[in-house]
């Protein structure tokens, strides 16, 4: 015969397991529901001028593909050459104008080397082509069928075609980090 005491000492061991079970799932619907609002919290607002950027996950992801883009762009030959002939050209015009103008125009010079210096500095707005296909190359990287040429999602997509643009496109199942997409001519 089992003794009493052993038995409501299970009993007992077997509600606190299940006290302790119910505990656990509220607090991992509760970590989960954090989680989410955390997720939530940091998903930033869409950017109308870089609409790649909504495929990003995070805020984080979101920086980190523009922080890649950015450092991509400074590695860019053309970027080089277009600093270069902005410069150049602001160089000029302030000689000229310092050597032809009056008191007046050294403000002028003035405004325009602080042009030149934003629309060289500021990669976000004057190379923005550039950086949405670096975006978009990235976003191939991590698996989001995106048309290279136009930015059009592609999931779904049967046609070797962007419905878009009309670039020809790869077949869906492509590797990722592979294009997609080739221009059309």
């Amino acid at each position: 015969m089992i003794d009493p005491r052993i038995i409501a000492l299970v009993n007992e061991i077997g509600e606190l397991h299940r006290r302790q079970c119910s505990c656990t799932d509220r607090l991992n619907a509760a970590r989960e529901s954090e989680a989410q609002e955390l997720k939530d919290r940091f998903r930033a607002p869409p950017n109308p001028s870089l609409p790649e950027l909504q495929h990003f996950e995070t805020i984080f992801d979101r920086q980190d593909a523009l922080q890649r883009a950015r450092s991509e762009l400074k590695s860019h030959k053309r970027v080089g050459r277009v600093k270069l002939k902005i410069w150049l050209a602001a160089f000029v015009v302030s000689w000229a104008v310092l050597q032809w103008g009056g008191a007046f125009d050294a403000v002028l010079v003035v405004g325009l080397l602080v042009v030149a210096t934003v629309l060289t500095a500021d990669h976000g707005w004057v190379f923005r082509r550039l950086t949405q296909e670096s975006l978009r190359r990235q976003l191939i990287e991590r698996g989001v069928p995106i048309c290279i040429t136009c930015g059009y999602d592609l999931r779904g997509q049967l046609d070797s075609r962007c419905p878009e643009c009309g670039a020809a496109c790869a077949a869906p199942a492509l590797p990722p980090g592979e294009s997609t997409c080739q221009p059309t001519a």
